[in-house]
């Protein structure tokens, strides 16, 4: 057995075999084994004691399975459905295992085994792991920004946890019947902010609603951060509570943000921020008011134009607090 190709001197297994494989590594904690489907197709099994009740990743060329073994434990199977993506696979498995050291009960070394895989969605669905566009990195800065704020206010557990945007909800933060969409631009740009659908200003099910927009701009010396050392930074105010960190990193990896070298280049200052209450007078378009065929309607509002519309940053995080505090 080589690194390079740890399934090459494992048998295919008949049908009715519950496991054919090895132990990866005797030094290894956990049960993890190399191991090949019936196709002969290879996998990485973690042989655990309590069935997954969470949701399991859905990729493009990895099925994910949780099972009952006949020894009374459970299966977590990677199975490789894409025999061209092998050398990729193989360092899936290797993150894997990296990240699971760190783990301190098989519960955790088995949602490690199952974060790493939705890390790796990206990767295997578009066949590379580009960098986040300059868009993107400044979305993720303003996010991460206000994240810090709330984490200060509330606890970094709620904090992440109300941090829903990544995940596909219309709102970057919800909390409650509290909502923030947090926007970022280049403080030289022109005084406006993108809307990207009719959900994102949307006050339905909300009671309060709140547009936090950060101005920042490109540093040539050594101030500002890196976005890099931004998400380290946020990341150390939870570093010490597994679960929060590993939502944390659910949310990071949801948005396409991998620890890469290029993201220790640029910095960035923050000029200011705002915030601005969202009411049935701000301006927007919402989708109950959309006519009869219009859909995914994007749009940009004139930040100039807001002026009464502005609040203190502490009237929000008093809310967010009253809302969790009750």
């Amino acid at each position: 057995m080589t690194i390079n190709d740890p399934w090459i001197e494992i048998p295919t297994p008949g049908r009715d075999a519950a496991l054919a494989g090895r132990r990866i590594d005797a030094g290894i904690r956990w049960d993890f084994f190399w191991s090949k489907g019936p196709a002969g197709e290879p996998r990485m099994v973690l042989d655990h004691a309590n069935i997954v009740t969470t949701h399991l990743p859905v990729l493009k060329d990895i099925a994910v399975t949780d099972g009952p073994s006949s020894h009374g434990t459970h299966l977590l199977q990677l199975s490789l459905t894409n025999t061209d993506l092998q050398d990729l696979f193989l360092q899936l498995c290797l993150d894997v295992l990296h990240a699971s050291a760190t783990a301190s009960t098989e519960d955790e070394a088995r949602d490690w085994m199952l974060r790493q895989t939705w890390r790796w969605h990206r990767l295997l669905a578009e066949g590379s792991l580009g960098l986040l566009s300059e868009e993107e990195q400044k979305g993720l800065v303003g996010e991460l920004l206000v994240l810090e704020q709330l984490m200060l206010e509330i606890g970094p557990g709620q904090a992440v946890d109300c941090w829903s945007g990544p995940l596909g909800a219309p709102k970057d933060f919800e909390l409650g019947v509290v909502g923030i969409e947090a926007k970022t631009r280049r403080g030289t740009a022109k005084p406006h902010v993108s809307i990207s659908s009719a959900e994102q200003l949307d006050l339905a099910g909300l009671s309060q609603l709140f547009l936090h927009v950060t101005d920042i701009a490109k540093s040539n010396g050594t101030d500002g951060f890196t976005l890099s050392e931004l998400v380290n930074k946020v990341k150390s105010r939870v570093s010490d509570d597994f679960q929060v960190l590993a939502a944390m990193e659910d949310r990071l990896a949801a948005v396409g943000y991998e620890s890469r070298t290029e993201y220790d280049i640029q910095r960035w200052i923050v000029l200011s921020s705002r915030v601005f209450k969202v009411t049935s007078e701000f301006p927007k378009i919402v989708k109950s008011e959309l006519p009869l065929g219009l859909d995914a309607v994007k749009y940009r509002v004139d930040l100039t134009a807001l002026g009464s519309f502005e609040v203190p940053i502490r009237d929000v995080l008093d809310m967010v607090a009253t809302e969790v505090c009750g």
